[in-house]
């Protein structure tokens, strides 16, 4: 009970501070750049390297193979070691489209890609069974018919389909706002899992934060101005699928129209780019009601370790407000801002549309090396303090934002034109290059 009162109390005395301190008294540290009227335009995705379009190619080829050899079984090894397994969804085989450029915007995994087929599509291709070794064991068997051996193994798999209800539930609550009540900050985390473990960091410890987060404000008696709703997705894994569902219900979607056909020419038939490709068309943002009410979204999604910062996305007209909020925590070790992107989890949905959602940047811990995803996300993995830290961290963050006169400032809408986009990153590029959009990094 010590340690749940003293990050209560923390997050009380950042809040109380911030709210207190006049406007004029709150100062940019040397070296960080004001809060600018001109936000940052949103990033284009990046493409994939040629290694990684040959990884995607040769993934493809070889389920079509096995296919076509007609294999009974699948085994893969798993990365990492230490006997831990990391495991996900089942593969299935992929039409390989004919028209050079549909394979391009596959592999690029482009806005006007033709759609992937899932495992559990109805219409997905019956394929074999498939396992995942530990890479202790799989070499092992490697070894073994490396050296001439007559390899046998036994497999006992029993696996369904959770079919009697299709539909997958976003779990959402709210504290009521006041003098705002009709404008909306949200926080959230995923609630569902991969099956190897019990999904301890990925994600209950983010669910967990979340909610502590709202505990807080509600047990220290605040009153927010704008209504405070907390969301925990589901199909996170599968896609952003509750995240995107929602947002798409609610605010808005962009609308990216398929580019118009046209005969290929003579290099791309030979499997050679064209010296001028055809534009994708630009997107169209259909936006509703809501959006216009809505002020941001923070997302807790990388595991057990403390907060550290946050990622800005691109987004420089929320550095003041945001370097105010992280100042109580420095003593925590949250104080890193960062123009930079991140993204595969819930805040992209709102991204996306023009919506300011922001991911919190993490302590690794072990996340990436050995529970995401594996055999180990446990209960037994969980940093108690660091989620505290966590929820005191997000409680700070949802509340200023409810408390502004004004909502929390965006980019410029999806569909900017390119003149306008193009300015405002010329002047991004030029204060990363002169050094002024300083970056305080903590080690993991």
């Amino acid at each position: 009970m010590t340690n749940r009162r003293t990050y209560a109390a923390s997050a009380l005395c950042a809040l109380l501070l911030l709210a207190n301190t006049p406007a004029s008294a709150r100062q940019t540290p040397a070296g960080e750049v004001p809060a600018q009227t001109t936000p940052a335009a949103q990033t284009p995705r990046p493409r994939q390297t040629p290694e990684a379009r040959t990884a995607a190619r040769f993934n493809s080829v070889k389920l079509n193979f096995y296919q076509e050899e007609g294999v009974a079984l699948v085994v893969d090894p798993s990365r990492g070691d230490g006997g831990n397994i990391f495991v996900q969804g089942a593969a299935v085989p992929q039409p390989t489209p004919a028209d050079p450029r549909a394979q391009a915007a596959l592999l690029e995994r482009a806005p006007d890609a033709p759609r992937q087929v899932r495992a559990w599509d109805k219409a997905a291709p019956r394929f074999a069974p498939q396992v995942v070794l530990s890479i202790e064991h799989y070499n092992r068997l490697a070894r073994m018919a490396q050296a001439g051996e007559r390899v046998r193994a036994s497999f006992q798999i029993d696996a369904q389909f959770l079919d009697t209800d299709p539909t997958a539930y976003n779990t959402v609550a709210e504290i009521p706002g006041t003098d705002l009540k009709d404008e909306v900050i949200m926080l959230g985390a995923h609630l569902d899992s991969w099956h190897g473990g019990t999904g301890a960091t990925d994600n209950a410890a983010g669910v967990a934060v979340a909610m502590e987060a709202v505990r807080i404000i509600k047990t220290l008696g605040l009153q927010p101005r704008r209504t405070i709703r907390v969301a925990l997705w589901s199909g996170e894994e599968q896609g952003l699928l509750g995240s995107r569902a929602y947002v798409e219900q609610h605010f808005g979607k962009l609308e990216t129209p398929r580019p118009a056909q046209r005969p290929a020419s003579p290099d791309e038939a030979e499997g050679q780019p064209a010296a001028q490709p055809t534009p994708a068309p630009r997107g169209r943002l259909v936006t509703k009601p809501e959006y216009e009410k809505f002020s941001a979204y923070y997302n807790l999604d990388n595991g057990t370790g403390r907060i550290r910062g946050i990622y800005m996305q691109g987004n420089e007209g929320v550095r003041a407000h945001f370097r105010r909020w992280l100042a109580p925590f420095a003593d925590l070790g949250a104080q890193t801002l960062t123009l930079g992107n991140t993204g595969s989890t819930d805040h992209v949905p709102f991204d996306t549309i023009g919506l300011p959602g922001f991911q919190f940047i993490q302590d690794g811990v072990e996340y990436n090396t050995r529970t995401h995803h594996s055999t180990q996300d446990t209960y037994e993995r969980i940093q108690a303090d660091d989620m505290k830290q966590a929820s005191a961290v997000m409680a700070a963050f949802v509340y200023q934002t409810a408390m502004l006169d004004e909502k929390l400032p965006r980019k410029p809408r999806p569909g900017t034109s390119e003149r306008e986009t193009s300015s405002t990153r010329r002047w991004l590029r030029k204060i990363e290059l002169t050094g002024m959009d300083r970056i305080s990094r903590v080690g993991n």
